[in-house]
């Protein structure tokens, strides 16, 4: 059965628009449907979404991909840049935000409309849906595809080797949902058993080792005080 799951969130991030940089606070609406029936399936998709925007997307330095100061801030915080087709005004962020956390998703839970506002956007929402146009994200992609764009990674840029992070090591993988599965189903043969059980013990007693018994010399040490002081 598909249940509708309504979330709300909000994450700060600075924003550079041509030459002018600001900080700013989104706050997003999501309309969430599930496509499968495992609720740990559900979790792990429903917690990807989760750690991409609080851990990922906040406090991040947002701009667009062909900003003169990508390189700088690259240099500065290269695990907190998102990059972007475009300047990131509200209806951008939200676009790249649509396609990348259906993304990660997998089809596990389908984003299926996304609003978006800011502190920065005169309390105007814009809403994104699975009708909108994203030919301006699609389009001119080469075959590894930006990170917004079908991939599931965490990547937010296109410097694939800025965040070493994977679901992997987050146990936010699908693979891992399958380990923590599996189980050993083991039944032992009964005549296994009833051999086990029914063997004679040996009527020689086994030869006796030496062994010499360790000296057990009781020292009275008095009550907080180091042993070694009264040396």
């Amino acid at each position: 059965m598909n249940v509708r799951l309504d979330y709300e969130t909000s994450f700060s991030a600075i924003i550079i628009n041509s030459d002018k940089i600001y900080p700013n606070v989104f706050h997003c609406r999501l309309a969430l449907v599930t496509n499968c029936e495992d609720n740990d399936i559900q979790n792990v998709a429903f917690n990807r979404v989760k750690f991409l925007i609080d851990d990922v997307f906040h406090d991040s330095i947002i701009l667009n991909k062909d900003s003169a100061h990508l390189s700088f801030f690259q240099k500065l915080m290269p695990h907190k840049i998102v990059t972007l087709p475009l300047d990131p005004y509200d209806q951008i962020m939200g676009l790249a935000l649509f396609l990348k956390l259906n993304s990660i998703m997998d089809d596990e839970i389908i984003l299926i409309e996304l609003a978006i506002s800011s502190d920065a956007g005169d309390g105007l929402w814009y809403t994104i849906d699975l009708e909108d146009d994203f030919d301006l994200f699609t389009k001119n992609m080469d075959a590894n595809k930006p990170y917004w764009y079908v991939r599931e990674d965490i990547q937010t840029n296109e410097n694939k080797h800025a965040i070493k992070l994977s679901w992997d090591d987050l146990q936010l993988s699908w693979e891992q949902i399958e380990q923590d599965n599996f189980e050993i189903d083991f039944t032992p043969d009964p005549e296994l058993l009833t051999g086990a059980v029914q063997e004679v013990a040996p009527v020689q007693a086994p030869e006796k080792t030496s062994k010499k018994k360790k000296v057990f010399n009781p020292t009275i040490i008095a009550g907080g005080q180091d042993p070694d002081e009264s040396k």
